[in-house]
């Protein structure tokens, strides 16, 4: 072999040598970058549902497990005021979900006359659980309180009632949905732990009746061919099996104590159905059918708000007394509630884009909603909060009354902070 073909096989071989080098690199580079992209904060667990939620986490880091070295600050204080006065900024950090409390509080009382009876007032406050699974407390006046100590990540959906939480999050192969469901422990040796057990992995939907504390699941096959509906109460063990299904796809409600109302996922391409399925005997009532189909059971029996879309608009109906009445608010069913038996209120978004309501819940386009109340007998409205205020930017997708009527909370979907307005 001549000394120049010695040189070529030596640059060969170092040429070939490099490149295996330079592979061995990226394959490392790879599996880092679909290490750190499987621990993302922002995976929703919604993404994994076809309906994605669209939270903005501040770009936040996953908070670290051990709850002994969990920040414990505490934050502001409830009512802090917004640009404008008709509502007001209750978290400073994005919320997942929350319930509206209550709490019986001595009246202060400078009379010096003995025989006067203390008097008891109520405080209305809100509980709420943020992105990393911590659950908080807060009342007019009150310094944020921290309740729990349990860190969970990933989070996708949770909620609250009383002591009990429950946590729904993706596992990190983000294809295993687990469905935790725990009571916050106030014994002196576990405080603030949230102590429960599993149900079966791949919980499709979930629902907890605020006013009792009863559940129901949807648990489909792996095949997806079909599915069965449990239900049970939070804090307790009992848990049946309500019927089986070959729909696998139903979002479930609790439309009262016995009943449950059973909604097929919205879309405005594909008509679904809406039924009410009595507990006690399966048996099943058909509320109605249509396109981009939302429900939402209203509090205070006020009935269910149907929405459907026609000619890329939504169209709304109040479903009361067995009967499918005119609502005038045109909007998501999800954007609404009620404070009484007759009035209610409902966010309505100002000229929606997009696929009706798909690309709401995909994430793909912000509504700007006004928050308007509705009397069904006198049928007079009342803008609480308009999208004209200053600063008034909300797209809501949570929104839930005070137990008295006087105080609407709602969480902003852009940004997952949380806000109260006065309804009087």
């Amino acid at each position: 072999m001549s000394k120049t073909q010695k040189i070529i096989l030596f640059i060969g071989l170092g040429l070939v040598g490099l490149s295996l080098v330079l592979l061995l690199v990226n394959t490392i580079l790879k599996k880092d970058n679909s290490s750190n992209t499987a621990d993302t904060p922002n995976t929703n667990l919604f993404s994994l549902f076809d309906r994605p939620a669209n939270v903005n986490n501040n770009n936040q880091n996953d908070p670290e497990v051990n709850p002994d070295e969990t920040n414990t600050d505490t934050g502001g204080v409830l009512g802090q005021t917004a640009p404008a006065k008709n509502y007001s900024l209750i978290s400073e950090q994005p919320v997942i979900n929350f319930i509206p409390v209550e709490k019986t509080v001595d009246q202060i009382s400078f009379s010096q006359d003995k025989k006067t009876p203390d008097t008891k007032i109520k405080k209305f406050g809100i509980r709420y659980i943020k992105y990393d699974g911590i659950v908080y407390e807060q009342y007019p006046g009150e310094v944020e309180q921290r309740l729990s100590n349990t860190v969970t990540t990933r989070l996708g959906e949770a909620f609250i009632y009383n002591d009990s939480v429950v946590y729904r999050y993706s596992r990190e192969d983000m294809q295993t949905i687990e469905t935790f469901i725990g009571t916050i422990s106030k014994k002196e040796s576990n405080l603030g732990t949230v102590v429960g057990d599993y149900l079966p992995k791949n919980v499709r939907s979930f629902a907890v009746s605020e006013k009792t504390g009863k559940f129901a699941g949807l648990i489909s096959d792996e095949s997806r061919q079909s599915a069965q509906i449990i239900t049970g109460t939070l804090g307790k063990s009992d848990r049946t099996t309500l019927l089986k299904t070959s729909f696998t796809d139903w979002l479930l409600d609790w439309f009262d104590d016995n009943n449950l109302v059973l909604t097929s996922r919205a879309s405005g391409k594909v008509s679904g159905s809406a039924y009410i399925v009595n507990t006690k005997d399966s048996s099943k009532t058909k509320i109605t059918s249509g396109y981009g189909l939302t429900t939402k059971v209203l509090p205070f029996d006020a009935g269910i708000l149907i929405s459907t879309v026609s000619d890329s608009k939504y169209e709304t109906n109040l479903y009361k007394g067995k009967k499918l009445g005119f609502f005038p608010i045109k909007t998501v069913a999800d954007k609404c509630t009620a404070i009484s038996a007759n009035v209610v209120v409902c966010a309505t978004p100002v000229a929606p884009q997009g696929v009706l309501p798909d690309d709401w819940y995909k994430g793909e386009v912000n509504y700007n909603d006004s928050i308007i109340s509705y009397d069904v007998n006198t049928g007079t409205q009342k803008v609480l909060v308009s999208s004209n205020d200053l600063g008034a930017s909300f797209d809501v997708d949570i929104i839930k009354p005070s137990s008295d009527g006087k105080l609407i909370y709602f969480r902003d979907k852009k940004t997952g902070l949380l806000y109260k307005t006065k309804t009087d």
